[in-house]
Formats: structure tokens, C-alpha cells, sequence
């Protein structure tokens, strides 16, 4: 015949497990519901166990049992964690705290499995097996940990149980730090009457988890635990939403803020809480903007500007409207911001693109149509230079040599309009950073007073297009030369990274100042006193179609760096068809 305990034992977990089944079905990916039905599977768990000590037919299986039973410490673990939850306490955003929680936890589970000294052996009594315990120092400290997460707990409850305003979360916690104590109170008699009596009350904890949840299945019904709170959801989009948000009283001083606004405008909540929402718009109507609210009721997509911290600027949206009570009168005003600094961005981007892809098809006509009168003037110069050379002084052949200077520069300025305005086409084949730069260098004649040290590598392999990148190269080792007109050093190294490599030009010449460096690689810019300030454009054309990039780091005074990116395979190669324009100027 099953004892009578064991029956309850068993009528407890089926309990516990259906209830608690319940509980997480009502939000199965709520916090909350997903501790409670860790804490109650436990108990469940435990319950299951305790029914097979009592019925067990042997002193050898009731002891089997027992030790099957060791993970009850995660039992008192998992109810402190549902409480830290529960009570909205800021330990439970720190799950590195839950370790303290958890590991001794584990080393009591482990001792109560590995050893005897925390249950103890079996003890035959009318109602079936028991343990009683035993009075080691082992035993004591478990007791102890057990018996101090307890209290913490109950602490904890009868804490946010004056703190809390709402009446359904006190009923709530009163319901729970109900059914919390309930085994305190049972651990405390049954001893007493152990001591003074010589009574056992035999399995009182599964008797107290049904407890548990039975109140915790009545404040469910009674008081919409683990509902929806609508507070609490409109709080969590607030803090997660990526568009600022302020709230504000009825004269434009500022409540709240969520964490968009302090990242947008650097500032800690603190510091907004108490400013007038007016210091942090910088337009005309910035002191009128709060009663402009008041008055429209609502405001959508202004555009303004909003000010940070270090008086940074951004572009905004505001949308704004205002909160009423039930009466009707005015109680707040709420504002969502949205930050417009990309969209400026690409719009001015698209702007540029535009108008120097203009700039890039007008110069393709000119050049086409400036070409065939310098060939006719080339022509000619050559022709009298050959026809009549043993007729014309010296100073008639010195003219004639200006003229054919002069068409060449001109030609070579077409040419660069022309090349800025077609589409590159590239000619994949292999070869090395090594080949590429002496190839540049031969190409580019060195002066006496520098030196240059190539300190490239033969490897790895690299799939480009040799003459377009041997044109970039050559192009940066002559404004390397030109940045050193008294002399000094040009270092190249190349750089093999994990899948690309990286070609370094540094020079010791003047260097370039921030302002300078901002504008490089805008089209028609230059600092030379003839050029167009179309070979830097055209070079970044270029690399940017095998895929690449390429940077420069310069200050005056201290030379100039240029680094050029490329992937070690020629899948990233693109083909433009028409200039696309990057300007990085602020």
C-alpha cells in the first residue's frame, strides 16, 4: 500500500507542473513566466523524488532516490531569481550577479549527491523512508545558505511591497510573500516540534510549493499577474526605440529622455533632466517652441536643428503633441525626434554626384572638340620646324618648341577630362605589388636630392588591372616628388592583411593641412599652379573599381601618407560608367 504521504507527495508535483505549465503559456517569452516554471519544474521535480523515497521498498532505493533528488538547491536559487525579477530590482539586468546565486548552488547539489553528510542515511518510519538529517558543519552551512536566501527573499517582497504604488502589484506581492513563507514558517515548526516534542512533520516543501502556486495561479486570475502591463510596455518601447524621445511638463521643461537622445546629443539623462527643451533647438522660433505645441496641439516632422554637448549640431525631425488628463487640460507635452544627419548627407551626396556628372559630360564634349585644333596646331609646328630648319634664327625655334610644350600640356589636360569622363574598363590579370610599384618607378623619373626605398613584397599574387594601377601608382610617387622640392625620402611598403593588401607611399615632403586633405579628392581641385584637379579623382576612380580604397594621412609639416587597399581576388572589381563623386569635406 502507497503511504499516505507519498500520495500527497506525488498530488503536489502533478499540481505544481500543471499550474506552472499554465503560468508560462500565458507568455512564453516573458521573463517572468520562464524563471517560475524553472523554479516550479524543480519543485516538481523534487516532489517526484520524495514519492519514491516514501514508497521505496528498501532502505538502498529510498537512498537511491534521495540522491536523484540534489538539485533542490537550484529550487531556492531559481524562486530569489523570480523574486529579483518580480520586484523589478536593477540585479536582474546584471546577469554576471546570478553567478553568486548560482554557483553555490551547484557546490551544495554536488555535496548533497557526492556525499552524506548534508541528508544523511534513510530512516524506516510508519510512514515510509525518511531522512532526518545530520548534525555535521556541512549540513549546518547548507541549512544556512538555504534558510538566508529565504529571508532575502522575503525582504525583498515586503521591500517593493511599500515601494510600489500600483494596487494590483501589492496585492500581487502580498499573495506571493505568502506563499514564499509558507515553508519558512513550516521549516521553523517543524523543528520546534522535533525539539520539543519529538514530532516530524515529513515533506512539508512539497506541500509548500502547491502552495506557492496556487496563490500564484489566484493572482493570475484575481490581479492579472504576468499580463501585459501597460506601463511597463510603454516604458520598454521607449527605452528601445531608435528615434529620440523627451517628455516633457506643460512649460517645455524636460521629465525623461530615453538613451537615442542621450547618444544623439552626448549628454547623461541627468544633465537633460530639468533643461528647457528650448536651449536644445537652435532656430528662430526656438523660445516660441513650446507654445507653438500648446497651441497647434500637435506638430509633425519639423525640421530643425538640435544642439549636444559640445555645441555639435544635427539636423532633425520633431513631431510633438500634447498629453491631456482625463479633464482635459494640458499635463505634458511628448517629443519624438528623428535624426536627419544621413538623409542630409545623401541628399548633398546626390547633389554633388549630379553636378559634377555634368562637369564630367561637358568635359568629354570639349575635349573631343578641343583635341582636333591642337592636332592642327601641332601639325603645323612640326611642319615648319622641318621645312624651314636651316632658315629660322634661334629664337623662332624656341618659339615654335613652346608651341609644341604648350599643345602637349593642353593635350595631357584633355586627356584627363576625357579619361574623368568615360567609363573604366579594367583588364584583370596577375600580377604583384613588387612588379607594380618598379614598374611605376621606371616610368617616373627619381631626382637627384631623394631617395626612394621600395620595400614592397613579390607576394601575394593580386588579379588588377597593371596599366590602370601602375598609372595611380606613378601618380602619387610625382606628387610625392613634387611635395619635396629640397630633397628628401620616399618610402613604399606593401602590407598583406587577410584577404586584401595594403601599399603604403610615405613621403618626409610639406605635407598637407586638414582643409587641404578634406578637398583632395574633389574634382577641379588642386594646389599645383597648373593642373586640373582631376588626377587624385581619377586615381580613386580607379582603385575603387578593383574594388579598393584608398586613404591619405598628412599634416603639415610632417609629410604625407597614402594608402591603397586592394583585394587579393578580383571578385570585388566593378565597372562605373559614370564618376561617382565623394567629397569629404564637413
Amino acid at each position: 500500500m502507497i503511504p499516505i504521504y507519498a500520495i500527497f507527495a506525488i498530488t503536489g508535483g502533478i499540481i505544481c507542473s500543471i499550474l506552472a505549465t499554465i503560468v508560462y503559456f500565458f507568455n512564453r517569452k516573458g521573463n517572468l513566466n520562464r524563471v517560475f516554471i524553472y523554479a516550479i519544474a524543480l519543485g516538481a521535480y523534487s516532489a517526484f523524488t520524495s514519492f519514491m523515497v516514501i514508497s521505496a521498498d528498501s532502505a538502498e532505493t529510498a537512498y537511491l532516490w534521495n540522491k536523484l533528488g540534489f538539485l533542490w538547491p537550484f529550487f531556492v536559487a531559481f524562486l530569489l531569481q523570480f523574486t529579483i525579477v518580480f520586484t523589478e530590482n536593477r540585479l536582474a539586468n546584471d546577469k554576471s550577479r546570478y553567478l553568486l546565486l548560482y554557483l553555490p548552488a551547484g557546490l551544495v547539489s554536488l555535496l548533497d549527491l557526492t556525499m552524506d553528510q548534508l541528508s544523511g542515511l534513510p530512516v524506516k518510519t510508519s510512514y515510509g523512508y525518511t531522512f532526518t538529517g545530520t548534525d555535521s558543519l556541512l549540513s549546518a552551512a547548507a541549512s544556512l545558505w538555504s534558510a538566508t536566501l529565504s529571508f532575502i527573499t522575503i525582504l525583498l517582497y515586503l521591500r517593493y511591497y511599500f515601494r510600489v504604488k500600483d494596487e494590483n502589484k501589492k496585492q500581487q506581492t502580498k499573495l506571493i510573500t505568502i506563499g514564499v513563507s509558507y515553508p519558512i514558517l513550516m521549516y521553523i515548526m517543524s523543528k520546534l516540534a522535533n525539539v520539543l516534542f519529538g514530532w516530524y512533520i515529513p515533506y512539508y516543501g512539497v506541500g509548500a510549493n502547491s502552495i506557492l502556486c496556487l496563490l500564484v495561479v489566484y493572482a493570475i486570475w484575481k490581479y492579472d499577474l504576468f499580463n501585459l502591463n501597460p506601463a511597463m510596455a510603454a516604458e520598454n518601447i521607449i527605452a528601445t526605440m531608435p528615434d529620440s524621445f523627451i517628455l516633457t511638463d506643460p512649460k517645455g521643461k524636460i521629465l525623461r529622455v530615453n538613451q537615442a537622445l542621450t547618444n544623439l546629443l552626448d549628454y547623461q539623462e541627468n544633465e537633460l533632466t530639468g533643461k528647457p527643451i528650448n536651449q536644445l533647438i537652435e532656430d528662430k522660433y526656438s523660445t516660441q517652441f513650446v507654445d507653438n505645441i500648446s497651441e497647434k496641439k500637435e506638430i509633425r516632422n519639423y525640421e530643425t536643428t538640435v544642439i549636444g554637448k559640445n555645441n555639435t549640431q544635427r539636423p532633425v525631425s520633431i513631431s510633438a503633441s500634447v498629453i491631456k488628463n482625463k479633464k482635459g487640460k494640458q499635463i505634458g507635452i511628448t517629443l519624438i525626434i528623428h535624426d536627419l544627419t544621413r538623409r542630409k548627407q545623401n541628399e548633398d551626396k546626390i547633389i554633388r554626384n549630379e553636378r559634377f556628372a555634368a562637369i564630367g559630360e561637358v568635359a568629354g564634349m570639349i575635349g573631343h572638340d578641343l583635341r582636333n585644333p591642337l592636332t592642327s596646331i601641332h601639325g603645323a609646328a612640326y611642319y615648319l620646324k622641318k621645312k624651314h630648319a636651316k632658315k629660322i634664327d634661334e629664337a623662332s625655334k624656341e618659339m615654335l618648341k613652346t608651341i609644341e610644350t604648350s599643345v602637349q600640356y593642353s593635350n595631357n589636360i584633355i586627356s584627363d577630362l576625357l579619361d574623368y569622363s568615360r567609363e573604366i574598363k579594367l583588364k584583370i590579370e596577375e600580377s604583384n605589388a613588387k612588379n607594380l610599384v618598379a614598374n611605376a618607378l621606371v616610368l617616373t623619373p627619381t631626382p637627384r636630392n631623394i631617395k626612394v626605398f621600395d620595400r614592397t613584397q613579390a607576394t601575394p599574387i593580386l588579379q588588377v588591372d597593371k596599366v590602370k594601377i601602375s598609372r595611380v601608382f606613378m601618380n602619387i610617387i610625382k606628387n610625392a616628388f613634387e611635395a619635396m622640392p629640397n630633397g628628401g625620402t620616399l618610402t613604399i611598403k606593401s602590407t598583406q592583411k587577410q584577404d586584401s593588401i595594403e601599399i603604403t607611399f610615405e613621403d618626409t615632403g610639406s605635407g598637407m593641412t586638414q582643409e587641404v586633405v578634406d578637398k583632395l579628392w574633389t574634382p577641379l581641385f588642386t594646389t599645383k599652379t597648373k593642373g586640373m584637379g582631376f588626377g587624385l579623382q581619377i586615381c580613386k576612380r580607379i582603385v575603387e573599381a578593383h574594388g579598393g580604397k584608398i586613404q591619405v594621412d598628412s599634416t603639415s609639416g610632417n609629410g604625407t601618407t597614402f594608402t591603397i587597399t586592394l583585394p587579393l581576388n578580383n571578385t570585388q572589381a566593378i565597372l562605373y560608367t559614370t564618376p561617382e563623386i565623394t567629397d569629404n569635406t564637413p
